[in-house]
């Protein structure tokens, strides 16, 4: 179905019988879960890659003293 090319592509009837189209589909609780997961690790990542500037960091005046404060402080 992505193919460049309409000769590439697959038909309708292939379509119909892809995994795509008839295997399970997820429900709006597993999605929001998995979002909230996909978002807690992204912010795990930018915290760690920001706290090494953070920690070596003194031309703040007044640094964060929570990870909540440190996030607004990165954000």
């Amino acid at each position: 179905m992505l193919r460049y090319h309409y000769y590439d592509r697959i038909n309708l009837k292939e379509i119909r019988e892809h995994p795509w189209v008839c295997g399970d589909v997820a429900t709006p609780d597993e999605i929001e879960r998995e979002m909230r997961s996909l978002k807690k690790q992204f912010i795990i990542k930018e915290v760690q890659r920001h706290s090494s500037y953070f920690l070596e960091s003194t031309r703040h005046e007044k640094q964060p003293t929570s990870l909540t404060e440190y996030a607004k402080y990165c954000y």
